[in-house]
């Protein structure tokens, strides 16, 4: 439960009150890191600096984030204005070495929507409200 004066920093974009969770995952599709109860209202690019992963990454490796984040010095996002999605172009090939990246980055960025994808069909609460009593639920 969030309190009636707290309320405005816990509703999403889409107007819920809501909580966000940041999950990176290597390419095994194994969960890395999980930094879980930050306000629905936060943006991406600040609960990746409220967790502290990037301070996890050793020199010479990066991770990879969508175009919603920053540009960081160990994070690695795809070129704006450049075709990104998997199913953008259809059958189309890159033209240019910034299609190439955001086609590669595209594919393994992949893996940590596939994880989110499985801990929904997995742990059902997920995908919908949860509606108990504050008792309940303490």
């Amino acid at each position: 439960m969030v309190p009636d004066d707290d309320q405005e920093a816990w509703r999403n974009r889409k107007g819920w009150l809501s909580t966000n969770t940041f999950i990176a995952c290597e390419w095994e599709l194994r969960v890395a890191f999980v930094y879980p109860g930050v306000e629905g209202s936060a943006y991406d690019s600040a609960i990746l600096y409220m967790s502290q992963f990037l301070s996890d990454i050793p020199s010479g490796y990066y991770g990879l984030a969508d175009a919603g984040y920053g540009l960081d010095p160990k994070v690695l996002t795809p070129y704006r204005n450049v075709g990104y999605h998997l199913k953008e172009g259809g059958e189309s090939r890159p033209q240019n070495l910034n299609e190439l990246f955001n086609l590669r980055h595209a594919k393994a960025r992949n893996a940590v929507e596939r994880v989110i994808g499985i801990l929904k069909r997995r742990v059902a609460i997920l995908q919908r409200l949860m509606e108990c009593e504050l008792t309940t639920s303490v």
